[in-house]
């Protein structure tokens, strides 16, 4: 209940702000696809001068453009399976840049990486897509657990007294972490596919209903 009432709130206060990107003809994916060159922007300029005041700024700003590009699918009625789903991963690819850029500040920024993206890409791009359409479990291996182990593993970062304990303890899953990020790809072409061919025949579906 609280949820709908601030959800009923604030739609239209988003819906406001991103009239001046209708104006000039952007389409959602445009401002997906924006945000994500403005969180990579604000995580390379964190890597040059280190403020972490400034980092934080521009990523909310970074954040609050890439938010708008729901507001502007509604307005413009331009939403689409193959848009959310590349919302999504895009959002998740904003992510896997902070962690890079906070990863390379600490000094441990490798294997920030390599346990955040090896940990979720995989296995949230099957959760994605199994929301979107539906589909069967084979050709989706597990290809490790991640049982809260992007958050425990991350913990290590910035925590330079403990670096060569925290850096075995990233070893010993680095290899399995690897093999996942190899086969999020693949995961994410063959979604991204499937989402086109469901917005195709939803579209044809349409057109004869209106024949």
């Amino acid at each position: 209940m609280i949820a709908g009432l601030m959800k009923r709130r604030i739609d239209p206060l988003w819906e406001h702000a991103a009239s001046p990107l209708i104006g000039i003809g952007m389409t959602p994916n445009q401002v997906t696809s924006g945000g994500l060159v403005l969180v990579a922007l604000s995580c390379a300029a964190y890597v040059y001068h280190q403020s972490t005041l400034a980092f934080g700024l521009c990523l909310a700003l970074a954040f609050t453009f890439d938010a708008l590009d729901v507001a502007v699918a509604r307005r413009r009625h331009m939403s689409t399976k193959a848009g959310g789903y590349f919302d999504a991963m895009a959002d998740r690819y904003q992510e896997l840049a902070v962690f890079a850029a906070i990863g390379w500040v600490a000094d441990l920024w490798a294997i920030a990486m390599i346990a955040f993206a090896g940990g979720i890409l995989t296995s949230y791009a099957k959760a994605r897509t199994a929301i979107e359409i539906p589909i069967e479990n084979q050709a989706w291996p597990d290809v490790l657990r991640t049982d809260g182990a992007p958050g425990v593993h991350l913990r290590a970062i910035g925590r330079r007294r403990n670096r060569d304990r925290h850096g075995r303890h990233f070893a010993l899953d680095s290899h399995g972490r690897v093999r996942a990020l190899r086969t999020a790809g693949k995961r994410h072409s063959a979604a991204t596919d499937q989402s086109r061919i469901c917005d195709a025949q939803t579209s044809g579906r349409e057109a004869a209903m209106r024949r």
